[in-house]
């Protein structure tokens, strides 16, 4: 998605940005900002002479998504009375500080990983936060999945674009595969070593996503920080039945036994 705009009053580059002599640095032109803004309000971006839905240039099927980011609809109401409320405070605390971020034009300082739990949705994460990436002109490409993107390596597509992304948001499926995440895996360490930082977001449980994750505490691109809303352990003994009846059972990804016996 393009970042600068031909008609640009002030000679911006191509990354919509111009050189403040006072600051010494880029900054982002108010111009191309502001058309960028335009663009996400509208639903429409500009390309060439032909006009995309910014869903569909983000990744996105859903047209009804908004650019407004609000946490407490990441997880369904009938789903709330079973989250632990302490990681789910951590979580929504993580998210607003990485809005800010985003907001301020600047690129997170660490790869992470956030668990929507089981029902969570994962669109309207990621759809807020590469909308306001690219208004703030980060470049950042569309939603992948990680069973896409093993399907592209495995057909030995040209996979450049998304290691120069600024910023890649990653949907990790439920039941990867050992090969699946040890591709994403990779993904994220050839960012890592352009300094690029990788976001994952999943409805796996913690110990489904292992080769993935590092320490809350890591500074760093090559291993994504957890941060994972968990659902309460004091269930009854009905739980397990009640959980696979409203489809909320334990989803078929593998554990790290499972990745070792491999």
């Amino acid at each position: 998605m393009k970042l600068h705009f031909e008609e640009c009053p002030h000679n911006c580059n191509a990354n919509g940005q111009l050189f403040d002599r006072a600051l010494g640095r880029f900054i982002n032109c108010p111009y191309c900002e502001e058309k960028r803004k335009e663009a996400i309000e509208s639903g429409v971006v500009d390309e060439s002479e032909e006009s995309k839905s910014i869903h569909e240039e983000l990744g996105f099927s859903d047209k009804y998504l908004t650019s407004y980011f609000d946490f407490d609809l990441l997880i369904p109401e009938m789903e709330k009375p079973l989250i632990d409320q302490e990681t789910y405070s951590l979580v929504r605390d993580v998210l607003n500080d990485l809005r800010g971020t985003l907001s301020r034009g600047e690129m997170p300082s660490k790869s992470m990983c956030f668990g929507l739990a089981r029902k969570g949705y994962a669109d309207r994460l990621a759809f807020p936060m590469l909308a306001l990436a690219y208004e703030k002109g980060l470049g950042s490409g569309k939603f992948l999945s990680s069973r896409v993107y093993y399907s592209y390596y495995i057909k030995d597509k040209d996979l450049q674009e998304y290691y120069d992304l600024d910023l890649l948001f990653v949907l990790v499926n439920s039941g990867s595969s050992y090969r699946e995440l040890m591709c994403i895996r990779g993904l994220m360490e050839a960012r890592a070593v352009a300094n690029k930082p990788t976001i994952f977001v999943t409805n796996n449980d913690i110990d489904e996503c292992l080769l993935l994750l590092g320490s809350i505490d890591d500074e760093s691109y090559y291993l994504a920080s957890p941060y994972f809303i968990e659902r309460t352990k004091t269930r009854d003994s009905h739980s397990y039945a009640s959980d696979n009846l409203r489809g909320t059972g334990v989803g078929l990804g593998i554990s790290m036994e499972d990745l070792h016996s491999l």
